[in-house]
């Protein structure tokens, strides 16, 4: 488990312990965790080493809802979720169905043996869900120095971490490094993908964190 310092104000983890990537984006005396992991152990020894760079995390970003990219997010506390709207619909329709206690418990205990240290993290899961959200897009800080945008593609609600004074951008799942993309997604909209990318090549970011690699 390594977090990496990728610019002086971003931090990601992109070693495959979270599962999905997360990381973090300081602005000004703020801080968005952006993700968070699949294991809240796990998650909370990341959340641990950033807070030695004395800038404590404020908000979470959910690019979407899967569970590698969400189910971390217990070991922040009460921070504010955001996601796009059409992320926390999924979420609040998974919370009746897939991600029921008993479905969760069901569901995993079949890899209980291949991966004992998430079988343990389950036993103490429990979800968080956005509490706000946005149609769009939305800015973050005092001088919108974070753009958090909805593009859709990978699922419905994909969305992406912008900081423009280093052009960093935390893209999610719609860019796999070094591996085919997941494309299996209920509402998966491989046009909307497409156009996504475009939209991303058009801020011009230097430095790209992808969703997995």
């Amino acid at each position: 488990m390594t977090l990496d310092k990728i610019t002086d104000s971003t931090f990601a983890v992109v070693d495959g312990t979270t599962r999905g990537n997360m990381g973090f984006i300081i602005f000004g005396n703020r801080a968005l965790v952006v993700d968070t992991g699949m294991n809240h152990l796990v998650t909370s020894k990341i959340r641990d080493e950033f807070l030695k760079t004395g800038t404590e995390p404020d908000m979470i970003l959910f690019t979407h809802y899967h569970s590698d990219h969400t189910f971390g997010a217990q070991c922040f506390g009460e921070i504010p979720i955001i996601s796009s709207v059409q992320t926390n619909q999924v979420i609040e329709d998974m919370l009746t169905k897939n991600w029921t206690r008993d479905s969760i418990i069901n569901g995993y205990e079949k890899v209980k043996d291949e991966r004992p240290k998430l079988w343990e993290a389950v036993q103490t899961l429990e979800i968080r869900k956005p509490i706000s959200t946005f149609d769009a897009n939305v800015e973050l800080g005092e001088n919108k120095e974070v753009s958090v945008i909805h593009l859709g593609g990978h699922t419905t609600g994909s969305s992406i971490a912008f900081l423009k004074s280093e052009r960093v951008v935390f893209i999610g799942d719609l860019i796999f490094n070094k591996s085919f993309p997941y494309a299996g997604d209920p509402t998966c909209e491989p046009d909307a993908w497409i156009a996504a990318l475009d939209r991303v090549i058009q801020i011009k970011p230097e430095i790209v964190i992808p969703g997995h690699g």
